[in-house]
């Protein structure tokens, strides 16, 4: 719910609609985040996000900034519990982004759902 909350009110800054896809992206990276991380450590890092981003017209919203990751959310799991239904469709962002030692989501680019990380993905059409 925090999350939302949070995400409601930095959509209130942009009035562009071409941002809105790039913002979404940004939602989707967090609720991906939160089923492994302590919401804390998500919302911290959104919040670090959100003061290198705001005010930059060049900001990339749909991307992800992995050094901040690293520095705040990967040291904040979650402790371990059955998976769900809903993490087991998920493709996994740490295997896509950085690196996985094992976990119960699928090991698929997330872009095309294909045998490769999204990095690899021979389709680029859809950039970030």
């Amino acid at each position: 719910m925090s999350l939302w909350l949070t995400f409601g009110g930095i959509k209130a800054f942009f009035v562009e609609a071409t941002q809105l896809a790039a913002l979404l992206d940004h939602l989707d990276h967090l609720m991906e985040l939160s089923d492994d991380f302590l919401e804390s450590a998500v919302i911290n890092y959104h919040v670090a996000v959100c003061a290198a981003r705001l005010g930059n017209r060049q900001a990339r919203w749909g991307s992800i900034d992995t050094q901040l990751c690293r520095r705040i959310v990967l040291k904040a799991p979650v402790p371990a519990q059955q998976p769900s239904r809903r993490s087991q469709k998920t493709t996994c962002w740490k295997w896509n982004h950085l690196h996985c030692a094992g976990c119960h989501k699928r090991h698929v680019c997330e872009r095309c759902k294909l045998d490769h990380k999204v990095v690899n993905c021979p389709d680029r059409s859809t950039t970030d």
